[in-house]
């Protein structure tokens, strides 16, 4: 495990005093999937510092679903970020006990990012992912249909209807 010094920054965080890290990082593709802190659900270790990425197809977005969530409350902090793991990006940060709501990504790129403290853990998080299709809309025009008296209709009749 590397050896942090108080001038060393992840995720433009600074790391205060001399630790010891547990990192971890996770790249995930695919239609859906499952996200296990480090050890759930034994604890995760102290000095967390955790990323997950995932990646969805193009056009399609991705939910998140907790089923089991358990952090220090208010010192161990999982990050949701709607894109990379940047600033910006933040979605919401989620400590404590309480299962949070699902989530659906704007864009095709979610990430997680855990970070814990050097005391107390508690049991750690789980959850599923899934890739969910985005119908894109095209223009709708209506018709004004006139029913035609005495017109019969049979398979493979072409109606053509004026533009």
């Amino acid at each position: 495990m590397p050896t942090l010094s108080p001038s060393t920054e992840c995720h433009g965080q600074p790391f205060l005093g001399h630790l010891q890290a547990q990192n971890c990082s996770h790249v995930l593709q695919g239609p859906n999937g499952t996200i296990q802190s480090p050890g759930f659900p034994y604890g995760y270790p102290n000095y967390a510092n955790c990323t997950w990425t995932i990646s969805a197809e193009e056009q399609n977005r991705i939910q998140l679903v907790f089923q089991s969530f358990a952090l220090e409350e208010d010192f161990d902090v999982l990050s949701i970020f709607d894109g990379l793991p940047q600033q910006g990006n933040l979605r919401t940060r989620l400590t404590g006990f309480q299962l949070p709501a699902p989530i659906v990504s704007t864009g095709t790129v979610l990430s997680l990012w855990l970070v814990s403290d050097y005391a107390v853990s508690a049991q750690g998080f789980q959850a599923s992912y899934e890739e969910e299709a985005v119908l894109v809309m095209g223009t709708f025009h209506s018709v004004a249909f006139q029913p035609w008296n005495g017109t019969e209709w049979h398979v493979g009749t072409t109606v053509v209807t004026p533009q």
